[in-house]
């Protein structure tokens, strides 16, 4: 009697060129942008709104509107953040879901993603010590300062390059924290100019895009905030969707096959 064979192991998603994750990132917003953009609206439409209506003259009436508007976004961008993207990641993995659910997810992973986001800010002071040390002595520096300059505007740089899918680890991975950190550099170890390459192309694309909405509906009497807010709605779902698709085909090429799921789920 012939030994049974072990089940074949089921072969993880191909690794994708700068091309297909671009596109991968699109189909996902095209088949899915009434929640996607839906859900970004909630933050980029009011804020580009108040933005609008805001005088320019601190002492004017409603500039103190300024002050909500930051209070605002710190609430509600982070809920977003997390809604959109854990929608990017069930719509990539071929799983329905609606706003609602979204919401809630995203409600739920708004403390933890805050608190990530946070440390994250705290190592972004700690890494730019070095810069503010260089400028605070830089004329005894000599001819050794525009280097010594260089090199302490990089170190910034670079760490904050191994932190650029940190949200996608937290949203998907339920991590936050330090761990989260850790966990989101070591995974980008090795594909530091893969990852900001992707990045740097769809800044460029958003950037374009957002130029060309400011021009061609700042002239829409009443209406201008709303759509140019929609606009910026939209580009950032793109960007959110590229960064899922990037997420995954970073694990892929790392041999992650497997879904992670937020603890307790």
């Amino acid at each position: 009697m012939e030994p049974f064979a072990p089940p074949p192991v089921p072969a993880g998603p191909a690794p994708r060129s700068l091309g297909q994750i671009l596109d991968a990132g699109f189909d996902v917003v095209r088949r899915h942008w009434v929640v996607l953009v839906g859900l970004a609206a909630l933050v980029y439409v009011p804020v580009s709104f108040v933005e609008e209506v805001l005088p320019e003259d601190p002492s004017q009436p409603f500039a103190g509107g300024a002050a909500w508007l930051l209070a605002f976004v710190i609430v509600a961008l982070p809920v977003v953040i997390a809604a959109v993207t854990d929608a990017c990641g069930d719509y990539h993995h071929g799983r329905e879901t609606d706003a609602g659910r979204a919401l809630r997810r995203g409600l739920g992973l708004a403390l933890p993603l805050s608190w990530t986001y946070l440390v994250l800010a705290l190592v972004a002071f700690v890494v730019l010590l070095p810069l503010f040390a260089v400028i605070a002595v830089w004329e005894p520096l000599g001819f050794a300062a525009v280097p010594v300059a260089l090199l302490a505007v990089a170190l910034p740089f670079v760490v904050m390059l191994r932190f650029s899918l940190l949200t996608q680890v937290a949203v998907l991975e339920g991590r936050s924290g330090p761990g989260a950190l850790v966990r989101a550099s070591r995974l980008v170890e090795g594909q530091v100019l893969r990852v900001f390459g992707v990045y740097v192309v769809v800044g460029l694309l958003m950037g374009l895009l957002g130029g060309a909405a400011g021009l061609a509906l700042g002239t829409l009497a009443g209406l201008a905030p709303v759509a140019i807010g929609l606009v910026q709605a939209a580009g950032f779902a793109y960007t959110t969707a590229v960064g899922v698709v990037l997420y995954e085909d970073v694990r892929a090429r790392k041999g992650e096959h497997e879904r992670f799921a937020a603890p307790g789920s």
